[in-house]
């Protein structure tokens, strides 16, 4: 992985890994993210998009999440938001005998506070 924050706020990052083969059935999976984000004063947004190929025959997962965070300095304490959204796609014969997985969403809130 690699990330690095430009002076004037914005950073960039992301990640590629590839596992080796474990075992019968399994694969070199392979996955990759990026993201890119801006802050401002106390003041956070992001926006990253993620990929996984292969962890098991066949399999693959798409997904993106945009997130917003607000720095509370004096309450040493963090809000923070954000909206992540993943499909995956199954290969036909698992479909088949368990169903399809269908494209999960979700919204996560929260607070993260710091003690010293």
């Amino acid at each position: 992985s690699l990330s690095y924050l430009f002076s004037q706020g914005t950073s960039i990052g992301g990640h590629y890994s590839e596992n080796e083969p474990s075992g019968a059935g399994s694969t070199n999976g392979k996955s990759f993210s990026v993201k890119l984000g801006h802050q401002w004063g106390p003041h956070q947004v992001s926006i990253g998009y993620a990929n996984g190929d292969d962890f098991q025959v066949g399999f693959e997962e798409d997904g993106f999440e945009i997130g917003y965070v607000h720095s509370l300095k004096k309450a040493s304490t963090q809000l923070y938001a954000s909206f992540q959204h993943a499909e995956l796609d199954v290969p036909t014969a698992v479909a088949a005998a368990q169903g399809n997985a269908e494209d999960h969403n979700a919204v996560v809130v929260g607070a993260r506070v710091q003690f010293k």
